[in-house]
Parts: structure tokens; sequence; C-alpha cells
């Protein structure tokens, strides 16, 4: 299922006494087609979160919003990223599912990537 491939994917890419990466995996109700979007997009992100300077702690949140849609948010607490070319991937993973993407990596340490998919793609 998403929650445990997550988890070992989590577990695969942590560096213990360097990067802690916190699991919230709430939303247990997701199409196949989105854990399998919802999956590579929390990849990425991860990814390009352990790619940056000064990353010490990465969150991954996945839950259900109010509309019946699902949200995914990766939050890191390194260096902000500014190159938007970065985040390209993960924008055309989250078309596929006519998703929305958002970016905060202001002049503060950290950058999230958030994620919000419509109910019609999420649980269908």
């Amino acid at each position: 299922g998403f929650a445990p491939a997550v988890q070992a994917l989590a577990e695969r890419l942590s560096v213990p006494g360097r990067t802690a990466i916190a699991l919230d995996l709430r939303d247990d109700d997701l199409s196949e087609k989105a854990q399998v979007v919802l999956y590579q997009i929390v990849r990425e992100a991860l990814l390009g979160a352990l790619a940056r300077r000064g990353v010490s702690r990465i969150s991954v949140r996945v839950a259900p919003v109010d509309d019946g849609g699902a949200e995914a948010v990766v939050t890191d607490d390194g260096e902000s990223e500014r190159r938007r070319q970065t985040f390209d991937p993960i924008a055309q993973r989250a078309r596929l599912l006519n998703g929305e993407l958002t970016i905060d990596s202001g002049d503060a340490n950290g950058t999230a990537v958030r994620v919000v998919l419509p109910a019609y793609t999420a649980r269908s």
C-alpha cells in the first residue's frame, strides 16, 4: 500500500545523525492512480530536499482535505530552493491528476512543496 511504500522510502533515504524524515500519512482512501502519483511526488520532493545544504529535518504529510481531495506537503529546514525548474517534474506529475502545486521557499531557510489533488482524481 501507499503508507508502507512511503515509510520504506523514508527509511531508505534518511541519514541517521544527519537527516530525519517524519511522516504523517493520514489518507488511506486514495485511488490507485493517486497513490502512484503521490508516491512519485513525495519521492521527488524528498530527493530535492536532500540535495540542498543544511537539511536536518524533513516532514511529509498526506491527508484528506475538506472537499474530498487529498493534500501532500513535504517541508524541510535546509537552504531555500529558488530554482523553479527544480520543481518541474513534480508539477508534471501533479498535472497528471489535475493537481495544484505550490512552493513556499521564502528568504528564511526551508522549502515547502504542497500538492492538492481534487476529489475526482484522488478518490476515483
